[in-house]
């Protein structure tokens, strides 16, 4: 299982082949969700950056209050892979070499959103159990 956080959702994974479900979430969420994987894993291995740009992942560091790296690198997920991913449009371009202010970044509407894949339907599978308890 990988937690992959990134800034953007690809027609690629949209069209991998996976179930998925997609639940909105919060900056909150999110945090909790970083820090509850399994704590047997080293912090490194816990969740993987995918976030393509350097600022993006300075203002993910900021709102989840732990460093993000900048990683552009191609996703493909398996099931049982988490992606988390914040959209969001900045108000303006930054210039060249120009950073975001905190106070910039803590003003931000980001959507967050939870990204599950599974190879089945989680809800087709779910209504047949159902069916089955009734049943009995």
């Amino acid at each position: 299982m990988s937690i992959i956080l990134m800034s953007a959702i690809p027609n690629s994974i949209l069209g991998c082949g996976l179930h998925l479900t997609i639940t909105p979430s919060t900056a909150k969420g999110v945090r909790q969700i970083l820090f509850r994987t399994r704590p047997d894993l080293k912090e490194e291995e816990k969740w993987v950056s995918a976030v393509g740009h350097e600022n993006t992942a300075q203002i993910y560091s900021v709102l989840l209050r732990r460093e993000i790296k900048f990683n552009r690198m191609e996703v493909k997920p398996t099931p049982e892979d988490t992606i988390i991913c914040g959209l969001f449009t900045p108000p303006r371009r930054l210039g060249e070499g120009e950073k975001w202010t905190e106070e910039e970044i803590l003003s931000f509407q980001i959507n967050w959103v939870v990204l599950n894949f599974y190879e089945s339907d989680p809800i087709e599978a779910a209504e047949e159990q159902a069916f089955k308890d009734a049943r009995l």
